[in-house]
């Protein structure tokens, strides 16, 4: 089968062509037709081998796992032995994290655990753009325990969890705040946003409104400003940002929480979960969550949709078609 690889750390011009024997599955997963894959940070780390803990764990010289892309759409190609819930022919979306290959193939493995069924009324490129960016943004909402009436900031609304964010928020009853750019200001509001601050223009921490629920999403601000921003008994969530920040996060968020009062907590690696995916199905054919492509690119042109993603401020997702 034909898959895109890096042979070495380094950036997108590592990424090349080349022919790797087709995956077979484990009792527990499946093989995958790939019709789509969309482009995470995460893949952006792998592919730099930066933070050096990617080293540790991938291969401290060069990568153990060659093939990128953590999230897929397809057809199922092929069943292991004790897979019941799927079969051959289902359109499914979802997440290769734990089969330790990537899905930037003609085929991937994946757990089945990891896999959902695609619904109908979105497409092969909507649905890739979905697991790992929307399952981050609704487990960020429930830690934060959003419900209806609240006010929520989403803190870097424009990327793919935050728009994933707006929508979920705003689908459990919140009336959301988002900061962002201006370029980005009518997709985040076509997105259900309330209301849009521009974050080059103003700086939310400095105004008189308070927020129950603040989610941090590659957006930075001290966490004592983020606490500034919080109303009583509020809650900060930090959902991302720099290797730095998010060590800060975990070192200081207990330092800037009141016991009784406002929480500064960190979401932590993002696991997928069967019950996680159901949800996001649930709001995806209700129509609560619609996936938002900035650009798409064809197999070929994977090192242009990796330059993009790391050299532009993709509004939403960026994904890869592998099936026209």
């Amino acid at each position: 089968m034909k898959a895109m690889i890096y042979e070495k750390y380094g950036d997108y011009s590592e990424l090349h062509m080349s022919d790797m024997k087709r995956p077979t599955p484990e009792a527990d997963e499946v093989i995958v037709k790939v019709h789509a894959v969309s482009v995470n940070r995460a893949d952006e780390y792998m592919l730099k081998g930066n933070p050096f803990l990617i080293r540790l764990m991938n291969g401290i010289s060069k990568p153990k796992i060659k093939v990128l892309g953590l999230d897929i759409s397809g057809t199922v190609e092929q069943l292991g032995s004790n897979v019941t819930s799927l079969k051959v022919g289902d359109q499914v979306f979802g997440n290769t994290s734990e089969a330790l290959l990537g899905g930037l193939a003609e085929y991937a493995r994946i757990k089945v655990e990891h896999l959902m069924t695609k619904p109908s009324c979105i497409t092969y490129n909507q649905a890739a753009a979905i697991p790992q960016a929307a399952v981050t943004a609704l487990q960020a909402i429930q830690k934060a325990d959003v419900r209806k009436g609240q006010q929520v900031l989403i803190n870097g609304a424009s990327g793919g969890v935050g728009l994933f964010a707006v929508q979920i928020a705003k689908a459990y009853g919140a009336k959301v705040t988002a900061v962002c750019s201006q370029r980005s200001a009518d997709i985040v509001r076509s997105k259900g946003a309330d209301t849009v601050i521009d974050y080059r223009q103003e700086d939310f921490t400095q105004k008189s409104d308070k927020y129950d629920v603040i989610l941090g999403i590659n957006g930075y601000q001290p966490l004592k400003k983020y606490k500034s921003a919080l109303a009583e008994k509020g809650i900060y969530v930090m959902v991302g940002g720099s290797g730095k920040q998010l060590l800060q996060g975990m070192l200081l968020t207990p330092l800037y929480s009141n016991k009784n009062g406002k929480r500064l907590i960190g979401l932590g690696d993002a696991k997928l979960r069967t019950q996680d995916l159901v949800e996001i199905k649930r709001l995806v054919e209700a129509t609560q969550i619609i996936p938002f492509v900035d650009k798409h690119f064809n197999f070929e042109e994977t090192p242009e949709a990796f330059q993009y993603l790391m050299e532009e401020h993709a509004i939403g997702k960026v994904v890869i078609t592998i099936i026209e």
